[in-house]
């Protein structure tokens, strides 16, 4: 049963589309939601969406037998824009792991 206040799809900003914003799933129509196909270029793995601007607030990993081993939220990329002197950002580029502190980050951010 589907909870009312459940965030489900969030419409992303693909061409022609409108800004990012999250979506109760009920607000969605059926042919808005995207087809998610995951392949894999350099060795990771991407997900490419098709067939509508809705895509998932977020993704439930299941091994074989249904239980779930992993979750990721959707979150908007980090651009230079986002980036504000209070926070502290995480870049893991693969072999290489960033970390950039704001000015006024606090010591627990850090």
């Amino acid at each position: 049963m589907a909870d009312a206040q459940a965030k489900g799809p969030v419409k992303v900003q693909l061409p022609g589309t409108a800004e990012s914003s999250v979506v109760p799933a009920p607000e969605v129509k059926p042919e808005e939601v995207a087809t998610l196909v995951l392949t894999y270029v350099d060795g990771r793995p991407v997900i490419t969406p098709s067939g509508g601007p809705a895509l998932p607030a977020s993704l439930t990993i299941v091994d074989e037998s249904g239980q779930p081993v992993a979750a990721y939220t959707a979150a908007p990329l980090a651009t230079a824009r986002t980036l504000n002197s209070g926070d502290v950002f995480i870049l893991d580029a693969g072999k290489v792991v960033i970390q950039w502190n704001g000015s006024k980050a606090g010591i627990l951010e850090k």
